[in-house]
């Protein structure tokens, strides 16, 4: 009889095993496509249809964009059937040359919690990058902001704090930042003293830097990479050091990912875009991205700083 309710006990301690494993699967499987994956921003090489659910409703839209020869134009189609075209305002009336080594990029995320998402876009115009953020108001898309900066980036849109938006420019290694809340309908311009590692951001214009050094063929790692870093990582970075290609930094976006207790930044995900010239024909040139992983390390005096654990080259 014992030997019986054992057996009973085991069969039912696996089967406890096997279905939590089913519940967690897809957890594991969220959590690290949204590490890795960089599905929020896209990238428009040529005339694109993005599909989302940009008014909350839990249907499918169509964010259209179009690029000819010159000009980025860009249409929301909703599934109820109406159209929204997206018009820069008179401060900066363009959306963007039409450019293939720096193509625009698009970010939807409701930052506004809302429940309506916000369409974020950069791209370039006469050689200088160019930021635009459109919200819902007033039944339109009304163009809210826009500047000359390179760097667009999301914090604490992913937990129970107020999303802010930063719109920064990284310059020969100088950083200057504006920082944003939405109140209601408009974006709030708000004070803060920013940390030379905030987000990471001193590593991200160390790296800028080092690739626009390149080409080198006798690059040694800087000591902001995590010094057990993926080895294929690093063939990515040794590659486009060995390359006899030039780059040039066009723009970048972050995001934090994950958070310790203290809600301090733990995981922040970098998309960084580079101009790729050849060295060998100046008229070879490309749109080359890097993702990076940046993982928040404590130092010994109880300060902490970032490194890049993760590179991916697209």
């Amino acid at each position: 009889m014992s030997f019986k309710k054992f057996k009973l006990t085991k069969k039912y301690f696996y089967s406890f095993i096997i279905l939590s494993l089913i519940v967690l699967m897809p957890v594991i499987a969220f959590q690290y496509l949204n590490r890795s994956s960089p599905a929020f921003i896209t990238s428009i090489e040529d005339s694109k249809t993005i599909q989302d659910d940009l008014n909350g409703d839990g249907k499918k839209d169509i964010l259209y964009v179009k690029k000819d020869d010159k000009n980025y134009y860009v249409q929301v189609n909703l599934n109820d059937g109406t159209s929204y075209g997206l018009n820069p305002s008179g401060a900066m009336p363009t959306l963007g040359d039409a450019t293939d080594y720096w193509p625009m990029k698009v970010i939807t995320l409701d930052a506004s919690r809302n429940n309506i998402k916000e369409i974020f876009l950069q791209s370039s115009f006469h050689g200088k990058p160019i930021q635009h953020v459109f919200h819902w108001k007033d039944k339109k898309y009304e163009d809210i902001y826009c500047s000359n900066n390179n760097i667009l980036g999301f914090v604490d849109s992913k937990n129970n704090k107020t999303p802010r938006i930063i719109s920064a420019n990284i310059f020969n290694g100088e950083i200057s930042y504006n920082s944003f809340i939405f109140v209601k309908d408009e974006l709030k311009k708000y004070s803060y003293t920013f940390p030379s590692n905030y987000m990471g951001i001193d590593v991200i214009a160390s790296f800028v830097t080092l690739l626009q050094s390149f080409p080198n063929d006798s690059l040694a790692l800087p000591s902001y990479f995590y010094h057990n870093i993926s080895g294929s990582d690093l063939n990515l970075l040794y590659g486009a050091a060995n390359n006899n290609t030039s780059y040039t930094f066009q723009d970048g976006v972050f995001k934090d990912l994950s958070w310790d207790s203290n809600g301090i930044p733990h995981e922040i995900k970098w998309t960084l875009n580079f101009k790729a010239t050849s060295l060998s024909d100046n008229k070879i040139v490309k749109a080359i991205t890097f993702d990076l992983i940046l993982t928040k390390y404590p130092n010994s005096d109880g300060s902490y700083n970032y490194k890049i654990t993760s590179l991916n080259l697209r």
